[in-house]
Order: structure tokens, then C-alpha cells, then sequence
């Protein structure tokens, strides 16, 4: 993770994140697409890790920001949660506590999803990922004051 934020930092441009392979399982369209993801689920997990920890750092100084940057705030959310329903528009597999560790994670970040707290949370692996973006984003924010 510190080498993705790094390297994201450091990006003059795009950056490749490496390939991703899914299958599609989707059944009923209207009900929106299902794609198991096959090959990439890391990238696929820390990326909304990263965007809901913008997401809460800018939640945070709201009211410093200026309209237009309020408004894409507000749709940085939208991408992350449904509206509709209020769930993570992508979730990791439901292996061990990683689905609940990333709901949970998400509603610390200020997002409109029910997480439940579980035992050994803040030592597992998305929550210390969740609070190594924020840090970062935090501190060079102040480094670039």
C-alpha cells in the first residue's frame, strides 16, 4: 500500500495497476452487473480503501471547500455506495472477516453503510490499510500547505 500511494504521488499521467480478470455472473440486468474477480482482487480492494479515505479526509474540512469541490465530494460517495440501496458498489470476497472489516471501514470513513464491528478489527489488514491513506493523505496535505 505505501508503495501504491507512492506511486500514485509520483505518477506523471496514468498508472498501471496490474491486470485484472473477471468472470461475469451476472443474472438478472436490471439487478445491475456481478463480476467475480478471478485475478486482481487486491488492486480491486486497497483502490476504494485509498478513495474512501480521500473521501473522509475531505468529508473533514467540508466547509472549506468551495462549491463545485463539495459537489464532487458528494459523488466520490456516489461512486463508493449505491444511493439506491446504500451499498458498497464493490465489495471483496466474503472469505474470513474481509467483507466485514471493509463495511466496517467504510462507515468509519463517513459513508452511508452499516459495518459491524468484529473482533481484532483494527489489526487486520483493510482497517490498517484504511488508516495508512488517511495519515498519508493528511500529512501531505500539510506538507504541501
Amino acid at each position: 500500500m505505501e508503495d501504491l500511494f507512492e506511486d500514485l504521488i509520483e505518477a506523471d499521467g496514468a498508472h498501471f495497476l496490474g491486470t485484472i480478470i473477471t468472470l461475469d455472473q451476472t443474472t438478472d440486468t436490471l439487478e445491475g452487473n456481478i463480476l467475480h474477480v478471478v485475478d486482481g482482487q487486491q488492486p480491486l480492494t486497497t483502490l476504494p480503501l485509498l478513495l474512501a479515505a480521500v473521501y473522509s479526509v475531505l468529508k473533514e474540512h467540508i466547509d472549506q471547500l468551495d462549491e463545485d469541490t463539495r459537489t464532487d465530494v458528494t459523488n466520490l460517495g456516489r461512486q463508493l455506495v449505491r444511493q439506491a440501496d446504500q451499498q458498497p458498489r464493490a465489495t471483496p470476497q466474503k472469505q474470513g472477516p474481509n467483507l466485514f472489516d471493509y463495511l466496517k471501514t467504510l462507515e468509519d470513513a463517513g459513508l452511508p453503510v452499516e459495518g459491524e464491528w468484529k473482533p481484532y478489527y483494527p489489526s487486520r489488514r483493510i482497517a490498517k490499510c484504511y488508516r495508512y491513506f488517511r495519515s498519508a493523505i493528511l500529512e501531505l496535505a500539510e506538507t504541501r500547505s
